[in-house]
């Protein structure tokens, strides 16, 4: 018996790309392992009952797992039923991609996700490789190489100043009228 719906829904998967289970049959499957995974969450709430605050938190996450599992298959598997939605909907989406039998699959969350990704963190490869090759050197240089992307310009404005010696530099300082003025540089940093 398996307790997990990622586990479980891999293997309805697998079983439907190796085509021994159709994409109809499969559908009502996965929600049952939704709803199947709820036991697990329960579980580990109860878990928590030597300490009535933490069970209290646990639970309440338990349970608001549990009625998101089960509303989305009380909504969606009577629409599966009465009109198949779901079935043709991934047929229409799978058959849009037109991939051919030895084809690899297009990386569509890779494609989604990344850029995003990247602008929050970036990894330093060079230091994993490192640690999977057993170097000790590596154990204590940090795995973030880059971490919430910044973007910083700068922009060369014309100010005002009080007078010519507070001037950045004698080219760019000028009189005009009685201000005198010069370039400055300003920074603006973007996150």
């Amino acid at each position: 018996m398996v307790q997990s719906s990622s586990t479980s829904s891999s293997i309805i998967v697998s079983m439907v790309s190796s085509s021994l289970l159709s994409v109809k049959h499969a559908i009502p499957i996965i929600m049952g392992a939704n709803i199947g995974t709820s036991v697990t969450n329960t579980i580990v709430a109860l878990m928590q009952a030597g300490d009535r605050n933490e069970f209290r938190r646990a639970f309440a996450g338990a349970t608001v797992h549990d009625f998101f599992n089960w509303l989305s298959v009380f909504v969606l598997l009577p629409i599966e039923v009465a009109s198949q939605y779901l079935f043709y909907l991934t047929s229409v989406i799978v058959d849009s991609f037109q991939l051919e039998s030895g084809e690899n699959a297009p990386e569509l969350l890779k494609v989604i996700t990344d850029p995003f990704t990247k602008l929050i963190i970036q990894l330093d490869k060079s230091v994993i490789s490192a640690i999977a090759t057993g170097d000790e050197s590596a154990k204590n240089k940090t795995l973030v190489k880059v971490w919430c992307k910044t973007k910083t310009s700068v922009t060369a404005l014309n100010m005002s100043i009080p007078a010519s010696e507070n001037c950045t530099s004698s080219d760019l300082c000028w009189t005009s009228e009685n201000m005198t003025w010069t370039v400055k540089n300003l920074s603006d940093t973007q996150y």
